[in-house]
């Protein structure tokens, strides 16, 4: 089990420093809360930060569950996040209000894989202004979070944030596979994921990794694909294909704001499209 120091994250991490305390209170009592934890598998760039030291600031959570969304109490999921993160902050010493301000399925309920969209309001609880914004719902301090439903998790882990709190995670296996995914869904999709290429960079860069975990990444991508419209994406040169490598690039610079240093975009590309090359396409 990994052990991660939150408190420590939070003094050192870029972006706004109260946000980051709310990315605290946050993960804090969803690992705190039996319900959430065993259900609530954290991704993304945020746990790339916390977990593997990316210094890639994103002002977002995400995570997701195996849970059909049919099969989700969204009222009952709603009143729980509620009152554990008045119970988190109030355990970390935080002078932070924090409650559930708006709530969006996308693209609709009845989608295969849809996404519950949450936005969490926050203020100074020694600020009255700013307390007021958040009882009306309309606090401009917001932490947004992403809750992909209808999504395996195929390799996790458990990171330990304290004594009784603990919280699943994508294992860098899973992190990987899906990253690779979402850069192959811009074209199904329609849509430019140019920090995937980044993130990739960064892990590729940081880690190797040995031929039972390139093929634990393939197995992981190949499921994680299942429904997405990318069998024909599924082969070893579907990176050299020019609309993918064009919509990753084409807002790649805008990443310069959120990183400490920004390689260039065919030197990141290079390297994950070499990875990519390397996984054991054709054994199975």
């Amino acid at each position: 089990m990994e052990e991660i120091d939150l408190f420590s994250w939070v003094e050192t991490a870029s972006g706004d420093a109260d946000q980051n305390r709310v990315v605290h209170i946050l993960l804090h009592g969803i690992g705190s809360s039996d319900g959430l934890r065993t259900t609530m598998i954290m991704k993304g760039g945020n746990l790339l930060g916390i977990r593997h030291s990316s210094t890639r600031y994103t002002g977002d959570v995400d995570f997701s569950t195996a849970q059909k969304f049919k099969d989700f109490g969204q009222e009952a999921f709603e009143k729980e996040l509620n009152e554990v993160l008045i119970a988190a902050a109030g355990e970390l010493g935080y002078t932070l209000r924090c409650w559930v301000q708006k709530t969006v399925i996308q693209p609709h309920a009845e989608g295969t894989f849809p996404t519950l969209q949450v936005k969490i309001g926050y203020a100074d609880t020694q600020n009255p202004k700013e307390q007021k914004f958040v009882d009306r719902k309309v606090s401009p301090k917001v932490l947004k979070i992403d809750y992909s439903f209808n999504e395996a998790t195929y390799n996790h882990e458990i990171i330990k944030l304290s004594n009784d709190s603990n919280i699943l995670a994508y294992s860098i296996i899973d992190i990987v596979a899906e990253k690779i995914r979402s850069v192959l869904q811009q074209v199904v999709r329609e849509r430019n994921r140019e920090q995937d290429i980044y993130d990739l960079w960064y892990l590729l860069t940081s880690y190797t990794f040995n031929a039972t975990q390139k093929h634990e990444i393939l197995s992981s991508l190949k499921k994680k694909s299942e429904g997405k419209g990318l069998d024909d994406y599924l082969h070893a040169a579907a990176l050299a294909q020019p609309e993918i490598r064009v919509r990753s690039s084409e807002r790649y610079g805008d990443l310069k704001d959120t990183v400490k240093e920004l390689p260039e975009f065919e030197e990141a590309y290079g390297v994950v499209e070499e990875f990519f090359e390397s996984l054991p396409w054709g054994t199975d």
